[in-house]
């Protein structure tokens, strides 16, 4: 399963761009079997159907680093293995407690142009394990 979106318009941000720009993810997948979602965002329905297909469906516990700066934006890289915006320490121990390895880059200059890294590199495609 690859990334489900959900386009939504979001406010300028204090330099005048959209933060994460317009396509915001509801739900990203870690693994085969884990589910990292957005609270609120993601419709119950969806939460109960990846219950129901085996996901183990996690929420971000505070979003404000997912707002302020992409936390959530991350791109999979392997099983439990994520590419991830630096700068995240909250969020970055969240994933580390579910055993999700981290590689962080800074994004600065991306995040300016209202992107990260799920952004830039879109759904990388790969071999399922």
């Amino acid at each position: 399963m690859g990334h489900v979106w959900r386009q939504q318009r979001v406010g300028p941000s204090q330099n005048g761009v959209a933060p994460s720009a317009w396509r915001r993810a509801s739900c990203l997948f870690a693994d085969h079997n884990l589910a990292l979602a957005w609270p609120v965002r993601l419709a119950y329905a969806a939460v109960e159907a990846l219950r129901a297909e085996g996901y183990r469906v996690e929420f971000l516990p505070d979003v404000s680093e997912a707002i302020d700066n992409a936390a959530f934006n991350f791109v999979t890289l392997g099983p439990r293995k994520i590419l991830m915006a630096a700068g995240n320490p909250v969020t970055q121990h969240f994933y580390a407690s579910l055993d999700i390895e981290c590689v962080t880059v800074a994004v600065d200059e991306l995040y300016k142009a209202a992107g990260s890294i799920g952004c830039l590199t879109s759904i990388i495609e790969r071999e399922m394990i």
